[in-house]
């Protein structure tokens, strides 16, 4: 997809490792064994786009000319050439420890990793005028750090019962370095009905942030003059004001409510990520439970968004909402100041993200449990094994949603942590027989 200039790339790799175990300093720590230091350091390049993408590309057509008429075939350019399109390039430095704890019965992997990709291979916006919209070219730079933390024990090792147990954790943080030689932020938004703003990226900061406007509450009675206008900031007309509207907040202090008081209202990337599996035998009995989480990340529920908003048309039908909001919303017997459940509402607000629909994301799950019997040789069978999986237990989570755990842009890095009526993970059990001849 590349010109010839860049037709080819060059992209090292090194590691090296170091056994301690083999080092005098290491002899008089007897309750440390199997341990090595690791380092590397590689780059590789990627060329994921579209054959020709360097090229000028054209499309035919047929028109009918002349008089008396003729057909005639027109070729017209439908992409610009970028002769200077090149690899993306990812290099990444990598350092681990591994070392094992009283004869090995604490088994113990430690690993940092500094990742980053540069002249990322994306869509850039042209001007108007230039008859296109866009051209694939070269720019943009993302950054990815992390430590990952693996823990393997067997906490009882008898001859009759095994209990082993595997933790593993890790923090990660993706950060756009920059946007080529933009400095301004990037606003995107999730498409679909919902048309404003739902993320934000910016320069130096993580990707994944949610951005848009901080609700404060709701309108109430008391909220207006003598007069009837409204007493605080707002959008719209002030005859769209009533009570059991969303108030927004007015975040920069300027008396006006307008693009300017969006701000960033949370972020997508959890703090922390873990699994922790135990495995647990008793002589012919086992029992297998595996446990998964996250910790410090939000979600943008937008399923709710759409069904406990309120709207009205402008033929006085209400949209489809739920019987949550039904029972729970403003009316004049129900004064509240909860902007979850506001009143009937003319859709006059900017459909931008909003900090209501922005819940934690939080949450500990059973991801499976598995008990399992094993039987003695029966005939030429050998290793006969009965069992029953149970996926996707229990979840224990504050987020309202069906599933904490789902994205409905999964393949988007820039839009993850958005649940717009994904579907849920399924509760499945299995029943299961094993064995060999």
């Amino acid at each position: 997809p590349f010109a010839e200039n860049n037709k080819y790339g060059w992209f090292p790799a090194v590691a090296v490792a170091w056994n301690l175990d083999e080092e005098n300093f290491m002899n008089n720590l007897n309750f440390v064994s199997n341990t090595k230091l690791r380092l590397s350091y590689g780059e590789t390049g990627s060329q994921a786009i579209n054959p020709y993408s360097s090229l000028p590309r054209y499309s035919a057509q047929f028109y009918e000319l002349g008089s008396p008429s003729s057909i005639a075939s027109v070729l017209f350019p439908t992409a610009l050439a970028n002769p200077n399109l090149s690899w993306e390039r990812t290099s990444q430095f990598n350092a681990g420890l591994d070392f094992n704890l009283f004869n090995s019965r604490l088994v113990v992997s430690i690993d940092y990793y500094d990742k980053k990709t540069k002249d990322l291979l994306q869509p850039r916006t042209l001007p108007s005028q230039s008859g296109f919209t866009t051209i694939t070219d070269n720019y943009g730079t993302i950054g990815n750090k992390g430590v990952e933390l693996s823990l393997s024990t067997d906490v009882i090792r008898t001859q009759n019962m095994r209990w082993n147990a595997r933790l593993n954790v890790s923090h990660n943080k993706t950060t756009l370095i920059n946007l080529g030689t933009k400095t301004t932020p990037e606003y995107v938004s999730q498409g679909g009905n919902l048309a404003g703003v739902t993320n934000i990226l910016i320069p130096g900061q993580e990707i994944g942030l949610f951005y848009g406007y901080t609700v404060e509450g709701l309108v109430q009675s008391s909220d207006f003059k003598q007069d009837g206008t409204p007493d605080f900031p707002f959008i719209g007309t002030a005859g769209e004001q009533a009570p059991g509207v969303w108030k927004l907040l007015d975040y920069n202090g300027d008396g006006l409510i307008n693009t300017d008081d969006r701000h960033v209202l949370g972020k997508s990337q959890p703090d922390v990520v873990f699994g922790f599996n135990n495995d647990f035998t008793w002589k012919k009995l086992g029992v297998t439970v595996f446990f998964t989480g996250s910790l410090g990340n939000d979600l943008l529920n937008i399923t709710r968004a759409y069904l406990q908003n309120g709207y009205i048309n402008y033929y006085g039908v209400v949209f489809n909402q739920t019987q949550d909001w039904f029972n729970n919303r403003w009316t004049p017997s129900n004064q509240h100041n909860d902007p979850r459940y506001p009143g009937v509402q003319r859709n006059v607000q900017p459909e931008d993200a909003k900090s209501m629909w922005i819940e934690d994301g939080s949450f500990l799950r059973l991801k499976q449990l598995t008990l399992s019997y094993s039987f003695d040789k029966i005939s030429v069978i050998k290793s006969p094994i009965i069992f029953v999986t149970g996926t996707n237990l229990l979840t224990f989570t504050k987020y309202t949603g069906y599933d904490p755990e789902v994205s409905s842009y999964n393949q988007s890095l820039l839009q993850q942590g958005i649940d717009y009526g994904a579907y849920p993970a399924q509760r499945s059990f299995t029943l299961g027989f094993s064995f060999n001849f």
